[in-house]
């Protein structure tokens, strides 16, 4: 604020130089003008001349004012830089203390969010009164308190951290104490079944058992001995006696009721499971019937499909059981007489065969299949009416097949080989049939 009035009173002063040196030039130029005319005007000039010099003095006293203001402005511009320094200094101290504070314990960080308040007072203190000594000082003194705080904080946790070693050594002591009667338990409980065990050796009774013999008309210790001596004497008298034999007729007996329910369990589990299996096998011969129905009908079309005609069937060889009768397939190619599969020839047998598989594919079609040269018996006429019966089941299945036949690898959609182009060098070959890809 005061650099601000220094200024503006800079500007005034320097339009009153401005006023006084054009005051000083017309004064001359009208000293310059009236020296030549008479001597009437010389008291006139005289005055001029003082009014000039009294015009300098005042020029030269407004210049050392101008400078005494320069050096002001320059001195404040220096506290302001000062000022604004420690300004800096002090909130980079707080910084650092905010730090301090945060790394100590509860009462420091309750502390915390105090200085932080105060802090924030400050940097307003500062912004409004940014050259004013005194303030700094004020805050200097209050950082101090700060600091003084801090340090009587720390004094504090130091207590804590010692009162926390002492409670440390006695929960280590405890620790100790607790560990040398865990030990000494121990060695009672050790000593407890020792005795246990001796009771149960020599007695065969347990300690709670023995709670229910004590009678305090028994005697003194060296009394109660000599009745013990007596009654060893007596028991070895009546010779040797099988003392555990109720407790083995009751096992015998527990066992045998156990096994007994046992043996009713198994045997009414089996006839629920002969139950289950007879119900399952009539299931399996009704649906057996009719699956072997669906796959006969669909292997005589099939079969008329191939061929180009005939007709064929499937037959049941009928026994005690259905589901282990054998079946006949009976077939009769076109101008030929209706016979067993057995009495065909070979490309016959094959075509037949071939015809009871695409059957089945058929009517439950595998999403994968693969064929190791099953048309290798067939002549050519036959192996493109099966090639041409097969693309149609690509439609909901996928073949791979082995074959050296042509008529086969026409209607395939890839074809992969192996060549030998080197003699014992194999290499692998494929062709993308991309006709039959398009056609499909």
């Amino acid at each position: 604020m005061e650099l601000i009035a220094f200024k503006d009173e800079l500007e005034q002063l320097l339009d009153q130089e401005l006023t006084l040196n054009k005051n000083v030039m017309e004064l001359e130029e009208t000293l310059g003008g009236t020296e030549g005319e008479n001597k009437e005007q010389e008291d006139q000039v005289k005055v001029l001349l003082e009014a000039i010099s009294s015009e300098k003095i005042t020029k030269e006293s407004i210049s050392e004012t101008l400078t005494t203001l320069k050096v002001k402005a320059s001195t404040s511009q220096a506290e302001l830089n000062y000022v604004k320094e420690n300004r800096e200094r002090v909130v980079r101290e707080l910084d650092e203390l905010n730090v301090l504070m945060i790394s100590n314990n509860e009462h420091i960080i309750k502390s915390e969010a105090d200085i932080n308040e105060k802090s924030l007072s400050i940097e307003k203190l500062l912004e409004a009164s940014n050259d004013s000594d005194q303030t700094i000082k004020e805050k200097e003194l209050y950082l101090k308190s700060l600091n003084d705080k801090k340090h009587l904080l720390a004094n504090e946790r130091e207590s804590l951290y010692k009162k926390r070693e002492i409670i440390s050594d006695e929960v280590n002591q405890l620790d100790k104490e607790l560990l040398r009667l865990q030990n000494q338990k121990g060695s009672i409980e050790n000593t407890k079944n020792d005795q246990a065990t001796y009771m149960w050796n020599e007695y065969e009774i347990t300690i709670n058992n023995a709670a229910g013999y004590q009678d305090e008309n028994l005697g003194t210790l060296t009394e109660m001995r000599k009745a013990i001596k007596d009654l060893r004497t007596n028991i070895r008298d009546l010779g040797p006696v099988n003392v555990n034999s109720i407790e083995e007729y009751k096992a015998v007996s527990e066992r045998y009721e156990f096994l007994s329910a046992q043996r009713d369990d198994l045997i009414e589990s089996k006839e629920k499971i002969i139950g289950v299996i007879e119900e399952l096998k009539s299931d399996m011969e009704i649906l057996f019937r009719q699956k072997f129905k669906e796959i006969s009908k669909k292997f005589t079309e099939v079969f008329k499909e191939l061929f180009g005609g005939g007709k064929a069937f499937l037959e049941l060889v009928e026994g005690d059981d259905i589901l282990e009768a054998g079946i006949e397939i009976i077939a009769q190619p076109p101008g030929k007489k209706l016979q067993t599969m057995a009495l065909l020839s070979g490309g016959e047998k094959a075509f037949t065969a071939i015809s009871l598989l695409f059957a089945i594919q058929s009517l439950k079609p595998s999403p994968f299949c693969v064929l190791d040269e099953i048309e290798a018996a067939l002549d050519d006429a036959n192996v493109i009416r099966f090639a041409n019966y097969l693309r149609k089941l690509t439609a909901n299945s996928q073949f791979i097949i082995i074959t050296h036949r042509k008529g086969t690898m026409e209607i395939a959609d890839a074809l992969y080989g192996i060549t030998m182009q080197e003699k014992g060098i194999s290499t692998q070959v494929s062709v993308k049939l991309l006709e039959n890809s398009m056609l499909e």
